[in-house]
């Protein structure tokens, strides 16, 4: 085996990054045969000892993918339907990976194997990149809504991912009975997850369904515990809440700046750094945004997707 190293945004990198679907999780480990034809892949930062699991998971059985897809084609099993279909997930090719778990569901070996959660799930990431209208995920939403076996853990787990496509796509005034089966899922249960699920559906609900804002704030910062102002951690984190809702974005400035001067390590440092350049981008301060971007790059300059941002930045700046 011979490890090749590439930079998928120079030279030939950037035509493998199309070709292997690199996608913008990195690093990624893609295990091919000679013809470069892929085998196993899997992506993230680890140790020796994960790296060397996951290489030989991938050694342990050197079939191709395009030779899966093959033998699946010749004798369709659940098992091979299962694995291409996660394959498709990790490479984010959700349409492909939606088509596979609907075949593993239609050979699964019990009737205790369900995989509706997982088209949905696929279906709402399909949706989120425009591969598939957002009619398409309701009906799969509402099938595991209305299922006669229904699972409260599948269902607040597709309130919470409606909650954020809707808001994604401007379609909020469907939310509404997601996120009501959601806090009737999550309702009632002594688990400490459980009831912090149920109190951050009943954020959204507020924000979403009510389209009250200070009452969804206020039940935010409730919910942060009384040193969230002390904390830097926290109070960045309520930052990226309101940049994702676009709500409060003056004070999410004020506290991200905050914890930008109080954080430490570099990597948080510019992940901080990042926010408060997205604010200020949110806010219509485009110049506030690339001078902010470029302290991210400073802080982690390895890190690919602030480089992207910035010249993302750096192009509307051009075209004013």
């Amino acid at each position: 085996m011979v490890h090749i190293s590439f930079n998928v945004q120079e030279g030939e990198g950037i035509e493998l990054s199309k070709t292997y679907k690199v996608g913008h999780t990195f690093p990624v480990f893609i295990l091919t045969d000679g013809n470069g034809d892929i085998i196993y892949r899997w992506t993230g930062y680890t140790g020796a000892p994960r790296f060397i699991s996951s290489l030989n998971k991938g050694m342990s059985d050197l079939t191709t993918v395009k030779e899966r897809i093959a033998m699946y084609d010749s004798d369709p099993t659940h098992d091979r339907a299962l694995l291409l279909a996660r394959y498709f997930v990790d490479t984010g090719e959700y349409l492909d990976a939606i088509a596979y778990f609907r075949e593993a569901e239609k050979l699964k070996p019990s009737s205790n194997i369900d995989y509706s959660y997982d088209i949905f799930a696929n279906s709402a990431n399909a949706a989120w990149k425009d591969m598939l209208s957002f009619e398409e995920v309701l009906s799969v939403a509402d099938s595991i809504l209305y299922a006669s076996n229904k699972d409260n853990k599948s269902i607040v787990r597709v309130a919470r991912a409606m909650s954020r496509l809707t808001r994604k796509l401007e379609k909020e005034e469907y939310v509404k009975k997601y996120l009501q089966a959601g806090l009737d899922a999550a309702a009632g249960s002594r688990d400490e997850k459980n009831r912090d699920t149920h109190t951050s559906l009943s954020i959204e609900y507020a924000l979403q369904v009510e389209n009250d804002t200070i009452k969804a704030i206020t039940m935010k910062k409730k919910s942060m515990g009384t040193d969230w102002t002390k904390n830097p951690e926290k109070f960045y984190n309520y930052s990226k809440w309101c940049l994702e809702r676009k709500v409060a974005l003056s004070e999410a400035e004020m506290l991200a700046k905050k914890a930008a001067h109080l954080a430490k390590g570099a990597e948080f440092k510019a992940q901080v750094y990042n926010t408060i350049a997205e604010i200020c981008f949110a806010r219509g301060n485009l110049e506030e945004a690339i001078k902010i971007m470029d302290l991210a790059i400073e802080q982690d300059p390895g890190n690919m997707q602030y480089q992207d941002r910035q010249e993302q930045y750096l192009e509307q700046w051009e075209k004013r």
